[in-house]
């Protein structure tokens, strides 16, 4: 019997400045009641990392006027919830990718019907029973692994200056100053479809105790940099801190949503 590993679960939304959080995630089984709090939500468990199953955990970032964003982004995380709960083998990868595909094609049903434009992003992350992990990521909202004091992202930002950072076409200075950051280059509800093709896949990758793993919305790596997240998390294992240092952060007049779901990996 290989090593037993359990997983410490600290998640936080808020709705920030803004009129409604157009934020939703996934947590495993459990999909976000946002709660008597308007846009606000934490979440605190542990949970053992059993043999026989797979854990998915999502964070989707809407886009749209009015109440499009937020329904764009539970829209997705539904569906997604809903066609992996359907699996027999929650190890099949290919089976996450259908789940996407069929979340794009709900938002984007959704948005026609109404006659709408928008979309949502979309961050997930699998834990396997292996000790290994896989992620998936449609525009940019960011997934990050701690991992020895170091902060790595692991998923890729899909909008133009960040594909251009990745690409070395612009410095890191000149990405920091970069409008193209708003440009998206992927997202759930494109009509067109060809966003799918920017569906970013990374892993399977092993992971080892005390890795923390951490999915956010954009506003999150816009507010603070990489030391102020590892004092934070060396400090506190706690998403709500993380969230009130951003609001610190940025101009409380355009404070945006702010979600963070963060998973450390920790063997028994």
């Amino acid at each position: 019997m290989g090593k037993k590993y359990r997983a410490n679960i600290s998640a936080a939304s808020t709705i920030g400045s803004r009129t409604e959080n157009q934020d939703n995630l996934m947590i495993d089984t459990l999909l976000s009641d946002k709660g008597k709090k308007p846009g606000d939500f934490m979440f605190d468990r542990a949970i053992e990392i059993k043999e026989d199953k797979s854990y998915y955990f999502v964070v989707c970032d809407g886009m749209g006027g009015e109440s499009g964003g937020k329904k764009n982004s539970e829209i997705a995380v539904n569906a997604i919830f809903s066609q992996l709960e359907k699996l027999k083998n929650k190890n099949n990868s290919i089976e996450v990718f259908k789940a996407i595909l069929e979340a794009n094609r709900q938002v984007i049903s959704y948005l026609e019907r109404n006659k709408m434009k928008g979309g949502t992003t979309m961050s997930l992350l699998k834990i396997n029973n292996n000790r290994t992990m896989e992620i998936f990521n449609i525009g940019d909202s960011p997934i990050i692994l701690v991992r020895d004091g170091e902060m790595f992202l692991i998923s890729e930002e899909q909008n133009v200056a960040g594909i251009k950072l990745k690409n070395k076409r612009i410095t890191k200075e000149e990405y920091e100053k970069s409008n193209e950051k708003n440009r998206l280059l992927g997202f759930l509800g494109d009509k067109t479809w060809k966003s799918m093709t920017n569906l970013y896949y990374n892993g399977p990758f092993e992971y080892k105790s005390g890795d923390i793993v951490m999915l956010a919305s954009d506003g999150l790596l816009g507010a603070l940099d990489s030391k102020t997240i590892l004092k934070s998390l060396d400090f506190d294992f706690d998403a709500s801190e993380l969230i009130r240092l951003t609001k610190e952060v940025k101009d409380k007049k355009d404070n945006d949503n702010i979600t963070v779901l963060m998973l450390q990996l920790l063997e028994d």
